[in-house]
């Protein structure tokens, strides 16, 4: 799952609200994983990859927190992990009699939360965002821009020696509260938590200069 519009991410999405149910057969196959590392998946997708010749397995879990557990500190997959899955997994399709390709398996995770997130951003309708820019109204405010690549909004002025005098104000802090208000209004999930929220400052002055007035430079 990388993006809100992912497949795996809306058939999970649909998990979560109760709409749909888990695949049935890989109902054991969590159940397993649960018992044996204590982290509930909730969700596994089942796909082919290079044309259909390399099976591959999604372990979908709810919290970036629980996927890390089954991640090396560079974000590499472990693989002894990766290799038990896949092992069981096998054991399973081969005592049910169920029709999946098992050899040469391929298990990777994914976490709903971090997606939901960036979901939730993504819904606020850029009219409420511009108009709470004009209710902000401080002539140094040149933008407020919001991406789904992250829950951090920017606050854009119009120089790099404004951006240093705004650095760790009241007017941040108050922009930050009003802003994360605006945005649990669309929080379906709860996920966003004002305690690790946060705007970032940036100028207009960065964009044109650094990046050629392109947004396209800007958040590659």
């Amino acid at each position: 799952m990388l993006l809100p519009s992912d497949r795996s991410y809306q058939q999970t999405k649909r998990i979560k609200k109760g709409k749909e149910k888990m695949n049935i057969d890989f109902e054991p196959l969590a159940q397993w994983i649960n018992t044996t590392y204590g982290v509930q998946p909730i969700n596994i997708l089942y796909d082919t990859i290079n044309d259909g010749n390399r099976p591959r397995l999604l372990i979908c879990f709810e919290f970036r927190s629980e996927e890390t557990k089954f991640l090396e500190r560079n974000g590499s997959m472990k693989a002894p992990k990766q290799q038990a899955i896949a092992q069981e997994f096998t054991r399973i399709v081969e005592s049910a009699g169920l029709q999946y390709q098992t050899e040469d398996l391929w298990v990777i995770y994914g976490a709903f939360e971090p997606i939901a997130k960036a979901e939730t951003i993504n819904n606020v309708p850029g009219e409420r965002i511009k108009q709470l820019q004009q209710d902000l109204n401080d002539e140094n405010l040149w933008l407020i821009m919001a991406t789904s690549f992250g829950i951090r909004p920017g606050f854009f002025l119009f120089t790099d020696e404004q951006v240093k005098a705004y650095t760790g104000s009241e007017t941040v802090s108050r922009w930050t509260d009003l802003f994360y208000a605006l945005l649990k209004e669309y929080d379906e999930f709860g996920y966003i938590d004002r305690n690790e929220f946060a705007i970032y400052l940036d100028s207009k002055e960065n964009f044109d200069t650094n990046y050629e007035s392109k947004w396209y430079y800007y958040f590659r």
